[in-house]
């Protein structure tokens, strides 16, 4: 079972330390930021002692989302379509991107601790079901003797040290559903009965999580970013060979 692959999506967690008056902080350098990048910018309602890590500020651009909260920004990249199947030109975009919205919004208002970076792998597959795709894979991962029993879920996660950083992989199935919604004209009132969706895309998804905490050498965050994407496209080359499915799946 051979699949191609693509990036869906890829995250950066940064994370700083506390800052109470994070919205203040960041005030003027939003605004900037907010014209530059087209966005929209919602800053948050939330209740006294709610967890620093919830969001306090939403910054919604067609090219980015970041949550900020007290001690974070979450930082999701809106990849192009056309280099999603290349994992180098992912990264290389996304690194670009980040350091961009980090110089113009964050550096020298913040002292980060520690950063992530979360890539999400997608490997369409030519199955009735993501539980058919995992079926085939499973034995390749795990060695489980199922007594021809029918297989009713796999999600596999395994986290590795590698100093200075921490790796964590994760592998499941998924199933993309696509709903056709009748106009109101036709049927105003009609309910879309959820079991009626038709599967569009099914496959195996792979999560590779590099993280650098704890970290006791830090340089800058640029230059350690540069580092952490140098390994993340590292693993990316190695990771079927180490999940045993190079052959099996491909990328």
């Amino acid at each position: 079972m051979v699949a191609f692959m693509y990036v869906s999506n890829i995250q950066v967690a940064l994370i700083f330390e506390l800052d109470d008056k994070i919205i203040f902080t960041l005030g003027e350098k939003l605004k900037l930021a907010q014209k530059d990048y087209n966005a929209n910018v919602q800053i948050l309602n939330v209740p006294y002692g709610a967890p620093p890590e919830a969001p306090r500020i939403l910054f919604l651009s067609p090219t980015l989302n970041i949550n900020i909260s007290l001690n974070r920004a979450d930082i999701f990249i809106t990849l192009p379509n056309q280099i999603k199947s290349n994992i180098s030109s992912c990264l290389n975009y996304s690194y670009t991107s980040v350091i961009s919205i980090y110089n113009l919004l964050l550096k020298g208002l913040i002292k980060y601790n520690w950063y992530g970076i979360i890539l999400n792998l997608s490997y369409p597959v030519n199955t009735q079901s993501s539980l058919k795709a995992i079926e085939k894979i499973a034995p390749y991962i795990v060695k489980i003797d199922s007594n021809n029993r029918e297989m009713a879920s796999f999600n596999l996660q395994i986290g590795f040290k590698e100093p200075p950083y921490y790796k964590n992989v994760s592998v499941s199935g998924y199933d993309q559903y696509q709903f056709e919604f009748p106009s109101q004209q036709e049927q105003p009132t009609q309910q879309i009965n959820l079991q009626d969706a038709k599967i569009s895309e099914t496959g195996i998804n792979i999560i590779l999580d590099i993280n650098n905490i704890p970290q006791s050498e830090k340089n800058t965050f640029e230059k350690d970013f540069s580092n952490m994407v140098k390994k993340v496209e590292d693993s990316c080359f190695s990771l079927l060979n180490e999940l045993n499915l190079s052959g099996v799946l491909n990328g």
